[in-house]
């Protein structure tokens, strides 16, 4: 049985929603206590059960932490562990080698996927390697704002927080020290400026195998008429091969998820940030014919995973869909086989994904 164990409510509730009707990988998952995960969890007909841990305590002793985890996959029956976020991750990086007879989702050593999880540290890792990225700038002081080296607009932004906190688009030396001062609020310097780069969003996501991709696919952020998002799944082989390189220098083990930028004036692909863990759009790249959770799960158990391959086409959010359809273009998301594949999986078991949204519109994750 798969375990999922994560502080966020984020990655089970969407693993619920893309793995319902697979009964073969049926999750448990292994929540912080009184989080919305327990009610989500113990309400979807395919969540095997809910077991509240005191996350807090065990993401700050690993020794204490892999006695825990032991015995509650003991008990339970997981036989892999699967982490939902970051923390989660590097936890299992640290505490892999200490499980007996448990296996992990596949996960590099904690030191390298701190390096990736910075995004100074990582963009001078691109250096090193000679792959394509904005220019960047380590920032420390308000007087370094004064007399930039860099255009407008720019992207000032924290090395080390999630989720795009923290991250702006600034476009004069103005905005720029106000985002400053408003960043010193949230975390510690030094911070980072990055060269905006005109495009849009493409996203590389790999599933590697000790050094060689098991598992991947490629697609745009695109704002749908009307409101919305589209994941636009789609060919790019220079962008998979900066993936290919960079896997294979790093003898990487594990998920990336590698933010780019497709560069209206040359139309590179221009690597931005990644990030060395599970990430929120696995439910439409499972929806588009990759699924990262069952293919790490099966590298983790020691096999193959099965052949996948991404579908090509628009993957419309039901927002998105909506507004296609009231403009008559329906069609545009019938058509598209990854849509519907997401409406069948919605129709199985519509609570984890319907509650993760309410629980998003709300502000409570």
């Amino acid at each position: 049985m798969i375990g999922i164990l994560s502080k966020k409510v984020e990655m089970p509730s969407r693993a619920l929603h893309y793995l319902s009707g697979n009964r073969a990988n049926i999750p448990h998952i292994l929540c912080q206590s009184g989080s919305a995960m327990v009610r989500i969890g113990r309400g979807s007909r395919y969540c095997h059960g809910v077991t509240e841990l005191d996350l807090d305590s065990l993401f700050a002793s690993p020794e204490k932490a892999a006695g825990v985890l032991q015995e509650t996959c003991e008990k339970v029956g997981i036989d892999v562990l699967v982490p939902g976020d970051m923390s989660s991750t590097l936890l299992l990086a640290k505490i892999k080698d200490r499980l007996k007879k448990i296996a992990v989702f596949p996960c590099s050593e904690p030191g390298l996927m701190e390096e990736l999880g910075n995004k100074l540290s990582f963009a001078r890792l691109l250096d090193r390697l000679g792959l394509p990225q904005p220019r960047f700038w380590k920032l420390n002081s308000l007087a370094e704002i004064d007399n930039a080296p860099w255009e407008y607009p720019v992207v000032i932004k924290p090395p080390a927080l999630e989720n795009s906190l923290g991250v702006k688009v600034c476009k004069n030396p103005a905005e720029a020290a106000r985002h400053f001062c408003f960043l010193q609020t949230l975390c510690d310097k030094p911070f980072m400026a990055q060269e905006f780069i005109p495009g849009i969003d493409i996203d590389l996501s790999v599933l590697a195998d000790r050094g060689k991709i098991a598992a991947w696919t490629i697609y745009a952020g695109v704002s749908a008429p009307g409101g919305g998002r589209i994941h636009r799944f789609l060919e790019n082989p220079g962008y998979l091969q900066s993936g290919i390189r960079l896997v294979e220098n790093l003898d990487y083990h594990g998920l990336l998820h590698i933010d780019g930028r497709l560069s209206e004036p040359d139309g590179e692909v221009k690597i931005i940030e990644c990030n060395p863990r599970v990430f929120g759009s696995m439910h439409a790249t499972a929806y588009a014919g990759v699924n990262f959770v069952t293919a790490g799960v099966a590298v983790a158990r020691g096999m193959a995973p099965e052949p996948s391959a991404q579908i090509n086409g628009d993957l419309p959010s039901f927002r998105a869909a909506l507004s296609l359809a009231l403009r008559g273009n329906l069609c545009a998301c019938l058509g598209s086989k990854a849509f519907r594949n997401e409406c069948r999986a919605l129709m199985r078991d519509p609570l984890p994904i319907l509650a993760f949204s309410w629980l998003r519109r709300t502000g409570r994750v």
